[in-house]
């Protein structure tokens, strides 16, 4: 599997193999400090740790999940991500999760729990890793004649257009499954396209997407 290289219109937010540049490589160029080093760099090492793809615990096997844009933990991210999706729009990636080399991922899932109209995604990966989808699944949760009571519809899924709330669906839940597995020979990510844009061209950040995957390490990832 060749390893492809970093795409101008690619933001990687998940945790990287390098560590995250200080306050005065982030304020760079800025007019305060002003330098002609680039603190741009890939975070998808040639070989990736299984301990730096994301924060294990585990080292055996692992169930990663990113949140975006909200819900990050970092105000600073959810305004590159927002900022980044306005800039390049559709066909714009965003990388949220880092698979370790010689991982064997069994699945992954997307929870959709906030749209911004117009706005929809496509997953898939850098290297060409095979996402889990001999088995897709959406479950559509909608609100309920009582107050409490909450309405599960299971259909046939899809990794692609996600991102599409209707007013009566409080979220959707798309699961990807295989009986064989996907085996990772080279670090892999796995990135949200843009899809689609809102028809005025630029988002406020109003859409809420939490992508998962799980996999297991014999061992550890190689070093």
């Amino acid at each position: 599997m060749a390893r492809t290289p970093k795409a101008e219109n690619n933001i990687q937010v998940f945790r990287g193999s390098l560590t995250r540049p200080d306050v005065f490589a982030a304020s760079a160029s800025s007019g305060c400090c002003p330098t002609e080093a680039t603190i741009t760099y890939d975070k998808l090492a040639e070989r990736t740790r299984f301990d730096n793809a994301q924060a294990h615990s585990n080292p055996l096997g692992a169930n990663d999940k990113f949140s975006l844009p909200g819900n990050t933990g970092f105000s600073h991210q959810r305004s590159e991500i927002i900022n980044h999706i306005n800039e390049f729009g559709v066909g714009a990636t965003i990388s949220v999760l880092a698979v370790p080399t010689y991982a064997f991922v069994t699945g992954v899932a997307v929870h959709v729990y906030g749209a911004e109209e117009g706005l929809t995604f496509n997953l898939t990966t850098r290297n060409g890793l095979v996402l889990p989808a001999d088995e897709v699944i959406q479950v559509v949760a909608t609100q309920a004649t009582g107050e409490c009571e909450i309405t599960r519809t299971q259909t046939l899924g899809s990794f692609d257009g996600i991102g599409v709330l209707d007013a009566e669906e409080l979220f959707i839940d798309i699961f990807g499954r295989s009986g064989t597995g996907s085996f990772s020979l080279e670090a892999d990510e796995i990135i949200l396209e843009v899809a689609t844009m809102p028809t005025g061209g630029t988002i406020l950040g109003n859409f809420g997407i939490e992508v998962s995957v799980s996999y297991e390490v014999i061992k550890r990832a190689e070093r």
